[in-house]
């Protein structure tokens, strides 16, 4: 992976490390978020979001 895609993949996981930090979640099965993939953590954040959503309704 050429060094621009790579420093973006690093940036876009660091904000979806901030945004799930900032709904409350710290670890998840026993890991840090620092220690999830890029698609991990996409998932998780798609999924915190769908449970956001479906609780204020």
């Amino acid at each position: 992976m050429n060094k621009v895609k790579q420093k973006a993949a690093e940036d876009r996981k660091n904000q979806l490390i901030t945004k799930l930090l900032n709904v409350g979640l710290y670890k998840k099965y026993g890991k840090h978020l620092y220690e999830f993939s890029l698609q991990e953590l996409e998932k998780e954040y798609l999924k915190q979001t769908k449970q956001k959503i479906i609780s204020r309704t």
